[in-house]
Formats: structure tokens, sequence, C-alpha cells
């Protein structure tokens, strides 16, 4: 009697071990299948939209910071863009703006000759519109190296670089009598008509902060060096490249209806976090204490 009781317990054991190895087997199995889910940049949004307003600095012959301030150092501009992620890592931007341009001599810059006009750099000063677009690669910084930990990020840095197109309205008036000069407004100047052209290297760095699910917050310094001498209206021998700084701030939307975005979303950290590969069980986690588990709340970052 002692050894049946002793082969029945025997039998137990041994079917309980092989059902918790198979069960953890299978626990296993389907962390990996959610993983290899979860990698695939496809189950992420990808196309965002951007607009907002920026400030210009002309640093050319004629500049609008460090002057006498006839009209101010502020030059004001709109921009809109849209952008596509490859990836998590790189994607793409078409981006168009429009500004209003202006500059004067420097307070301490020595004056020389102006081409197509008998006036000197310290007496002229330009106005002018221009409108144009580029396209910028984008590196997203942030994305760069996964965690593996799950947090809930604000932040986005991102590095941005490309080519542009623009066209602008610059004509050159006399400080004294504020009469546009004849010389350089394009009827002696064989270079220029009423719109001119350039193409230009734009490069951008954005610091983005995440405010839900679909907007984001963005400011963005730029430093953009044009390929023509007349983004200013003055032309000479001594300057003949010419830079436009802007800083723009702004709102980004993102597309899609998918739960999280290339953009903010490194797939590998999901992935390392399904498969616990820091020692760390998974676990049903509420990170924004909303009542609904990450897993199928809609927003892990908005609370209720």
């Amino acid at each position: 009697m002692k050894n049946k009781r002793l082969f029945l317990v025997i039998i137990a054991v041994i079917l309980f071990s092989s059902y918790s190895i198979s069960q953890n087997a299978t626990n296993r199995g389907r962390s990996q299948i959610t993983a290899l889910t979860k990698v695939n940049p496809n189950n992420y949004n990808r196309w965002y939209a951007g607009l907002g307003a920026q400030h210009i600095f002309v640093h050319a012959d004629l500049r609008n910071f460090g002057v006498n301030d006839r009209k101010g150092e502020f030059s004001y501009g709109f921009y809109a863009y849209g952008g596509y992620m490859f990836n998590s890592i790189i994607g793409l931007e078409a981006k168009a703006h429009f500004n209003d341009i202006y500059g004067e001599p420097q307070q301490w810059a020595d004056t020389y000759d102006v081409r197509y006009t008998p006036l000197g750099l310290d007496e002229v000063y330009f106005e002018g519109e221009s409108v144009g677009i580029r396209l910028l690669g984008v590196f997203n910084l942030s994305n760069i190296a996964p965690s593996g930990i799950r947090y809930q990020r604000k932040w986005n840095f991102a590095f941005y670089a490309g080519i542009g197109y623009h066209q602008y309205t610059s004509k050159l008036y006399s400080l004294e009598t504020e009469e546009e000069l004849s010389g350089p407004n394009f009827q002696d100047n064989e270079l220029r008509e009423d719109w001119a052209s350039s193409w230009y290297l734009p490069v951008e760095f954005g610091i983005s902060y995440r405010f839900n699910r679909r907007l984001d917050i963005e400011f963005r310094p730029a430093l953009n060096i044009n390929h023509e001498d007349d983004f200013d209206a003055a032309i000479s021998d001594k300057q003949t490249y010419e830079l436009f700084f802007t800083t723009s701030l702004g709102v980004v939307y993102k597309f899609g209806n998918k739960r999280k975005h290339l953009k903010w979303t490194n797939p590998y950290d999901e992935a390392l976090i399904e498969l616990g590969e820091r020692g760390e069980e998974f676990e049903v986690k509420d990170i924004d204490g909303d009542g609904v588990i990450d897993e199928l709340d809609k927003d892990n970052y908005t609370p209720k």
C-alpha cells in the first residue's frame, strides 16, 4: 500500500512539473512572438506635420542685429512642413516658409562700396520678403540606443540637414532719404530680376516636448548658408556668401491610428521590455494611473 501511494505521488509531481515547464515555454514563446511584433516598424505611426512662427537673423553685408535699430532687430516668418519616419531614427521632411527680411549697417562695421550704387554700405538698408522650400533628412538622436526600460519620455532631440531653394524681393534704400535705389534693384544689375533666387544649405536642431499622443511643441534653431551674394541686395567684393539664422517655435501633429509614433518610440525598447532581457519580469503596468493597463491604453501618457 505504501509503495502504491509513493508511486502516485511521484506521478503527480512529474505531471505538475511537466505542466509548469510547458506553461513557461508557452509564455516565453508568446513573449518572443509579441516582441517580434513590436520590433516591426509597421506597427507604429510614421506621418506628422508641423507649423509655427520664426525669427530671422540676417548675417550678410547688411544685418539686423547689432544695428542702429532704425526698424528694430525683429524680422518674423512662418513655416509649415510634413514629415515621414522610415524607422525610429531616420526620416524625411518637406518644409515651406515665408519670411519678412530686413537689414542695415552694423554700428561697428567698416564701410565699403556696394555694386550698382554710388552709395557706401553705411548709407543703405534693405527690405524684402523670402518664400522658399527645403528638403531635410531627419536624424532622431533620442532613439539611437535602446534602453530596455519603459519610462515616460517627454523630450525628444533631433538633427536635420538638407538643401533648400527660395526666392526673395530684397531692395536697397537710402538711409538718409528712405528712397528706393534704382541701381541694385534690378534695372542696372543683369544678375537680378524682381524676384531673385538662390539655393541654400540648412542645418537644424530640434527640441520637442510631448504634450499628448497627438500634439508636440517644438523649438528649432537653424543655420542657413545662402549660395548667392544678393540675399540683402547689397552685392560687394567683400562678403561673397551670406547666412541667415532662424529660431522657430511651433506645434506638431502626429497622424495615425496606432498606439505609438516612431518619432517617440524605439521598437527595440518595446521588444526588450517584452523579453525581459534586463532580468526583470514583465509586469502589467499602468504608468499614467488612468486605470487602463498599458497594453490596452490608447495613450500611456495621458491620465484618465
